[in-house]
């Protein structure tokens, strides 16, 4: 019997709850059936624990081991709809969404001129969620921290990346550390930088005035991800055997609407553009995770063994233990014989 509701918990536990989940419940996640909208949004809220909302298009940076850095389809700022966003928080108010909102993709957040406000109108909307978003830290100021604060925003996450094509030196990020720390007026010898783990990786988490900020390190170059294959230089020697919840327990938002199947795809990129589920435009967000669409890339990533392109290169990690292969098979079968 479920005691924790799923849409409440982290990647690291998702799957070994989920596979608890009776059939009656998993099966419009994998063979969709006719749904009312309640049922839609009941669904929606039951198993999403994260909705990517990409509220601007802009980045400033142009890191090599980021698609943005393979053309200029990102040098001018778009934004998100008024219309588009209020339908958003409109929808997601009317289940009282209480899990996690994400405020970018590929975007600098901090250079989207409406963040602040995007950030006060959702808290209002949605007074229960965790509202977060990724940055590179270069909009960061002890102002700008506060004002974030302010507004409502629960968690910062800051990566300091290295100069473009300058290779991953731990040193230099230690340096940028100490930069920022001074930026933002904070000492930085009580930052408790974390001790580099084997890939390099460093972090520091602070509490800024109730909202929690991370400053982080990554040697993406050498451990990122290929972003559904547009950057192919990226895990060339990978190929994805593991299972994916992303479909199941995320929602990610382009800024001009478009849905995909999750965070790694590159909403500009051509050849990913044959990977969108659908748009906002004329459905619910609700209808949308509900989708035929959806339910496919479901079904190819829940179980264990080689997947389809633009899979194949992920590295994302993922806890599934190897155990589970039979239940996930039987629960597939399952399913199957009961949608004929």
């Amino acid at each position: 019997m479920e005691t924790i509701k799923l849409n409440k918990i982290s990647t690291r536990y998702y799957w070994e709850h989920f596979l608890l989940v009776p059939d009656n419940l998993l099966k419009p996640l994998f063979y969709p059936i006719a749904l009312d909208i309640d049922e839609q949004s009941a669904l929606f809220n039951k198993f999403v624990c994260i909705v990517n909302i990409e509220t601007s298009s802009y980045c400033n940076r142009k890191c090599s081991y980021c698609p943005v850095s393979l053309d200029d389809s990102r040098k001018n700022q778009l934004y998100m709809t008024d219309e588009l966003f209020n339908k958003i928080l409109d929808e997601l108010e009317s289940i009282n969404y209480s899990s996690t909102i994400v405020f970018n993709l590929y975007n600098e957040p901090l250079a989207d001129k409406n963040i602040f406000l995007r950030i006060k109108q959702a808290r209002k909307s949605l007074p229960y969620s965790f509202l977060m978003f990724n940055s590179n830290g270069d909009y960061i100021d002890s102002s700008s921290l506060n004002t974030l604060s302010e507004m409502g925003l629960n968690a910062l996450f800051v990566t300091l990346h290295p100069p473009i094509n300058k290779a991953y030196q731990l040193d230099d990020r230690l340096t940028d550390f100490q930069k920022l720390f001074k930026k933002i007026g904070r000492d930085i010898s009580q930052a408790e930088i974390s001790a580099p783990l084997e890939n390099g990786h460093i972090e520091s988490n602070i509490d800024w005035n109730g909202m929690k900020l991370r400053v982080m390190a990554n040697n993406w170059l050498k451990y990122g991800n290929s972003r559904a294959g547009t950057l192919g230089f990226l895990n060339a020697s990978i190929t994805r055997t593991l299972p994916c919840a992303r479909p199941l327990r995320e929602l990610t938002i382009s800024y001009n609407g478009n849905i995909f199947p999750c965070c790694q795809f590159f909403p500009d990129s051509l050849e990913n553009q044959k990977y969108i589920i659908d748009n906002l435009s004329s459905k619910s967000i609700f209808e949308i995770y509900a989708s035929h669409s959806l339910a496919k890339w479901r079904k190819n990533l829940f179980t264990f063994g080689k997947k389809e392109s633009p899979c194949d290169s992920c590295r994302d990690e993922d806890f599934s233990k190897e155990d589970s292969l039979e239940i996930r098979e039987a629960i597939l079968n399952r399913l199957k014989i009961g949608a004929k």
